[in-house]
């Protein structure tokens, strides 16, 4: 089998990093573009 991941690629494109966090009071969501120091984050809180 082949890998899919793929192996050239530009540095000159933008990337954006997505990481989540799901639990059942908050959901957090934080996104990374490799330019800045910290990720932007964002908490959503369980609405009833």
């Amino acid at each position: 089998m082949e890998s899919a991941r793929i192996k050239n690629f530009t540095l000159n494109e933008a990337v954006m990093a997505v990481s989540l966090e799901l639990s059942s009071k908050c959901w957090k969501v934080a996104l990374h573009d490799g330019r800045r120091d910290q990720p932007s984050a964002a908490c959503c809180g369980q609405v009833i």
